[in-house]
């Protein structure tokens, strides 16, 4: 462009014509730009507001965009949320439900493969997110009603006690638990497990348990586990999910209490959040005697499913586990199966 300067001693000469850039270069001086008279500093301040509206424009627009993916997202999580066997403090199998099988073990391990397939595909697409495995912890559970199993889930309402993540703290009987624990909790708190390491290798639930952030301990040494448990736990528990932890070594059918130890205690403590202790009796899903996810399905038993009152730790923790065994043991007796805790 060019542009001349208006000095009224200055003839209209080409030799005084200026070639710049931008009239900004130039501000404060009057030309003539095109044949009309112009004022660059009026020029810059039209064009940098211009530029401010066009940001602003801009910036609205972007803002708009991912308000509205993120309102889709949630749009499209709240469906597969709608199966909540958690809207109440209190869950019990509808009668209507309960299949009758003449096989039933073979009934649910047919679908619990079907389960384990999509979400090992899922899980090896990227796409096995906690959406999907509330879907197929769902799924699980359903299966387990039609082969005959009943349902009692108590406590969901003290989760909703606390706004933040918790530390879940339950004893361990059989597979069942990890597998239907996120239908109950995931639609009011996001959750990740403490499991075995050597569960993550396993050849189509590995990849699904990784997909979902656990945290892998060894279970062989303990000093190593608690700086695991106490440093990845904190991880999670700062990003707002909450933790499931079973302090015995390994699934047992009976409970003994003088083999819990206080990691999810200690982690509580150190993160400052409440420990909501769990009771559970799950042996209508068996362990079974070479492969331990492969145990008799048994109609006969209920499941049963207890949440505690959030408690904060205090001091070194004793109390505060003691009462948590004692929550344990004492919906053992209410559900009639005192025979399942190991004498003193």
């Amino acid at each position: 462009m060019y542009c001349r300067s208006r000095p009224s001693e200055v003839s209209n000469t080409p030799e005084n014509l200026i070639e710049v850039n931008t009239c900004g270069e130039l501000s404060g001086l009057s030309y003539e730009f095109f044949g009309g008279t112009r004022y660059c500093s009026r020029f810059s301040t039209a064009l940098s507001k211009l530029t401010n509206h066009f940001r602003i424009i801009l910036d609205s627009f972007f803002h708009f965009v991912i308000s509205h993916k993120k309102f889709m997202a949630d749009m499209k999580e709240e469906p597969a949320f709608l199966k909540r066997v958690s809207d109440n403090d209190e869950y019990i199998t509808d009668p209507s439900k309960l299949g009758k099988r003449t096989f039933p073990s073979l009934y649910f391990f047919t679908h619990m493969l079907r389960i384990l397939i999509y979400s090992n595909r899922q899980a090896k697409k990227g796409i096995y997110d906690s959406v999907h495995w509330y879907d197929s912890s769902v799924d699980t559970m359903e299966s387990l009603e039609r082969a005959g199993i009943r349902m009692h889930f108590t406590g969901m309402n003290n989760m909703r006690k606390v706004d933040g993540p918790v530390v879940f703290v339950s004893n361990h009987m059989t597979t069942l638990e990890t597998t239907v624990l996120p239908a109950i909790i995931r639609p009011i708190k996001p959750v990740v497990y403490v499991i075995k390491e050597e569960l993550s290798k396993y050849p189509l639930f590995g990849p699904v348990a990784l997909a979902r952030d656990p945290i892998l301990v060894g279970r062989e040494n303990p000093r190593e586990d608690l700086r695991i448990v106490l440093e990845e736990g904190s991880k999670r528990l700062q990003a707002g999910k909450s933790i499931i932890i079973f302090p015995q070594k390994t699934r047992a059918m009976v409970l003994d209490p003088a083999l819990f130890n206080s990691l999810g205690n200690k982690l509580a403590k150190r993160n400052n959040v409440p420990v909501i202790p769990v009771a559970l009796i799950t042996d209508a899903w068996g362990n079974g005697n070479y492969i331990k996810e492969a145990g008799k399905i048994d109609p006969s038993k209920t499941v049963h499913i207890a949440f505690g009152e959030p408690m904060l730790i205090a001091g070194n923790g004793a109390a505060e586990q003691q009462l948590i065994i004692e929550f344990i043991v004492g919906k053992f007796r209410e559900w009639g199966r005192p025979d399942l805790i190991k004498p003193e």
